[in-house]
């Protein structure tokens, strides 16, 4: 999962938006600050293209992306977040079942470093 929590990271540095095909995208602000969407979700080929350009062929990043999506969705049902490092916690609101993005911790960042 962390090779794929580092690409679209890194690709928002620059970016404005990275889809996570089938799951959501991740979005930038003019304020820097980062959202999540599930409505956005319609695969454009971008982060498949990171992934292939870090090495890995075709089919190695659609099951690294696969199991990313997995396993995001396993902790999200499980415990009603999911850390994903640098970007933040995806965390299921109770109420309205959205699930939102919240700002890293700062003592999970420095851990990274």
């Amino acid at each position: 999962m962390n090779i794929v929590v580092e690409v679209i990271a890194e690709y928002l540095r620059t970016n404005r938006r990275l889809v996570v095909p089938t799951f959501g995208a991740f979005m930038v602000k003019e304020s820097g600050e980062r959202l999540f969407s599930d409505l956005l979700n319609t695969d454009d080929g971008v982060l498949v293209s990171l992934l292939r350009a870090k090495g890995l062929n075709e089919m190695e990043a659609a099951v690294m992306l696969d199991r990313f999506i997995f396993e995001v969705r396993h902790e999200l049902e499980q415990y009603g977040y999911c850390r994903l490092a640098e970007l933040g916690t995806l965390r299921i609101e109770p109420t309205t079942k959205v699930v939102r993005l919240y700002p890293p911790v700062q003592s999970e960042i420095a851990q990274q470093e």
